[in-house]
């Protein structure tokens, strides 16, 4: 006796059927999607090189131009799109016209690296200037480094101190160059030396450390009087030049000297010292220059008669000696005042000569106690400098 095969249930079999159904849409979804990938992908590929050209061929006009620096950007947009061995070696020919040669170098052997098919005579031709490249970055360079300011002192990599503006000999590369001038403001930045590259400046702002000063004079006021302040020239404003003082000046933190010419005086010179953050006054002193002039002017005309009267009353004594001896060798009497003489013009001259130098001294004292530093006979210069001279005693 036969057996019956049992059916499932109907709604297990149709569970199962919809089951199939999901498994074949999906069968057929997946191979949708990888079908328009294969179609994206290309459209894709093939948009990217067409930006990748469009750049590269801008960057080749504007290098054609001379504008480097932006062709070098259009070929950096162009190997980011589309990675062509023709734009690397294009770029690195950029790099080299700007002797960025570290770039170039890297962009050439990228450029051999990414070339599948290369002949000999090319890649000879690649590595030259690779080779090239790598000797000119091994040789020194000079380079001119500025501050904007004469005298600032600095320190390249750590090294002795330098004054700017200054040319060194130094390696290409990158340097640190630093200000360690104490009347500006510390400073340390790092600077790029090329190499190969001629005529050099590498520049440093160097940002002042300052203090202010009141020029003042003794004077009614500052007309018919000429200032220089380290050998330049101060332009008065039209309202300083009937005032006995001027308006506040900053000037950089240090030692300055300066100058003061009237018609009829004597000129008067001084230096002074101006300090950070502070309001210093200097003053335009005539009166102690003429003051000095005459006690020198006194004291060279003491010191002078003191010496003719030492010179006459020896030349007396010495006549008085030699008519002594003859007056003895032919038994004669003699007789003269040349001894008294003698001795009273010697003995004058020894006194103005003691006091000459007491007016000299006194003068000196006077000066020092002042306020204002020693004082100096200058004579000022049309090219803006001036000459001074200082007698001692």
């Amino acid at each position: 006796m036969g057996m019956k095969r049992s059916r499932p249930p109907i709604e297990t079999y149709r569970l199962e059927r919809h089951r199939s159904l999901r498994d074949w849409f999906k069968v057929v979804l997946i191979v949708q999607m990888l079908a328009a990938l294969f179609v994206v992908l290309p459209a894709t590929a093939q948009k990217s090189e067409k930006q990748a050209n469009k750049l590269y061929n801008e960057g080749k006009i504007l290098m054609d131009n001379g504008d480097v620096k932006a062709a070098i950007a259009r070929f950096d947009g162009a190997w980011a799109a589309f990675k062509h061995p023709l734009i690397i070696k294009k770029r690195a020919e950029a790099h080299k016209l700007l002797f960025q040669y570290e770039e170039s170098i890297a962009d050439y052997q990228t450029y051999l690296t990414v070339a599948k098919r290369i002949k000999s005579t090319e890649k000879e031709a690649v590595l030259a200037p690779i080779a090239t490249m790598k000797e000119m970055l091994s040789k020194p360079v000079q380079v001119s480094l500025t501050t904007g300011a004469s005298g600032v002192r600095i320190k390249v990599d750590g090294g002795s101190v330098l004054r700017t503006p200054i040319t060194i000999s130094t390696t290409p590369g990158k340097h640190n160059i630093a200000i360690v001038d104490e009347r500006y403001m510390s400073m340390s930045k790092e600077r790029r030396v090329f190499a190969g590259k001629p005529d050099q400046v590498l520049k440093l702002q160097a940002i002042p450390k300052t203090g202010s000063v009141v020029f003042i004079t003794d004077r009614d006021s500052f007309n018919n009087v000429q200032v220089l302040l380290d050998s330049v020239v101060i332009n008065l404003a039209p309202q300083e030049l009937d005032r006995q003082r001027m308006d506040a000046r900053q000037l950089v933190i240090g030692e300055h000297k300066l100058l003061c010419s009237s018609p009829g005086l004597p000129s008067y010179y001084t230096s002074f010292t101006v300090t950070e953050g502070e309001i210093s006054e200097v003053s335009c002193d005539f009166a102690s220059v003429s003051s000095g002039l005459l006690r020198d002017t006194w004291g060279w005309v003491t010191l002078s008669s003191g010496l003719v009267g030492v010179v006459a009353g020896s030349a007396f004594l010495i006549s008085y000696g030699v008519d002594q001896d003859t007056a003895e060798s032919s038994n004669k009497e003699l007789v003269t005042s040349k001894d008294t003489a003698g001795a009273i013009l010697l003995g004058l001259g020894a006194v103005l000569s003691v006091s000459s130098y007491f007016v000299f001294t006194r003068h000196r004292k006077v000066a020092a106690s002042s306020k204002s530093q020693p004082v100096f006979f200058a004579t000022p210069l049309k090219d803006g400098g001036f000459v001074s001279a200082t007698l001692r005693f």
